[in-house]
């Protein structure tokens, strides 16, 4: 595992990092449109500059309820570049950008049962709590992928 900067996130009471290249803005949340057939991990679908992106609760894909400060829901849509895909990703919190030497990156193995830990890289510390380095391109199993793609383009 190389070196990196990350953009550390809150969801639910967790600590989450993903890669800042992967990273395309965060935004205040925006109006989302319902999508009746999306997989259940899609609330619905965002307008951000005349694009139109699958919003994902990634407190449904890990499995978290909101954070026990009562954060309000959806505090930030982080928009992420997925599985050649962009999105908009609900979290809790953005605690900012943090450089990772590689040494500061532990394989999720070597620190013992993990929830999910199919969707990480790593594991790391930062500001002295856990953090879990989330794998940007396993976020969305191939059938959500391929669910995604039909609601934006159903010809």
């Amino acid at each position: 595992m190389k070196s990196r900067d990350v953009l550390a996130m809150v969801i639910g009471d967790g600590c989450f990092a993903v890669d800042i290249l992967r990273v395309k803005e965060v935004i205040r949340p925006l109006a989302i449109a319902p999508l009746p057939s999306a997989p259940e991990l899609v609330e619905g679908i965002i307008e951000l500059r005349g694009a139109v992106m699958p919003v994902v609760d990634l407190r449904r894909r890990f499995a978290v309820h909101r954070n026990a400060a009562g954060a309000p829901r959806a505090a930030r849509f982080v928009i992420l570049g997925v599985a050649g895909r962009v999105i908009a990703c609900v979290v809790d919190g953005v605690l900012g950008v943090f450089h990772l030497d590689a040494a500061d990156i532990r394989a999720p193995d070597a620190v013992g049962p993990l929830p999910a830990r199919e969707l990480l890289f790593g594991v790391t510390t930062i500001d002295g709590k856990i953090c879990l380095v989330i794998d940007p391109d396993a976020l969305l199993s191939a059938d959500e992928t391929r669910a995604i793609a039909r609601l934006e383009d159903p010809a």
